[in-house]
């Protein structure tokens, strides 16, 4: 909603399977709650993955996805 863009390559999506969530702790995401969509990654089962360099490709307030071949 920000106009922030991440890019993930296909690597990463394929390794640690990321998610879109639009519920946290049950509950639909909204505006204020970082919500509607936000693209996190497991991080409880890959704890490498807490890091800069992952934590700034977690978008919140996800509008689109762009796929490139």
């Amino acid at each position: 909603m920000n106009r922030y863009q991440a890019r993930l390559t296909r690597d990463v999506v394929t390794r640690y399977q990321p998610i879109i969530a639009f519920e946290r702790n049950g509950k639909p995401m909204t505006i204020r709650t970082l919500g509607p969509l936000w693209l996190v990654y497991p991080l409880d089962d890959y704890p490498r993955l807490q890091s800069d360099r992952f934590y700034e490709t977690m978008v919140w307030q996800l509008t689109d996805i762009e796929v490139e071949p």
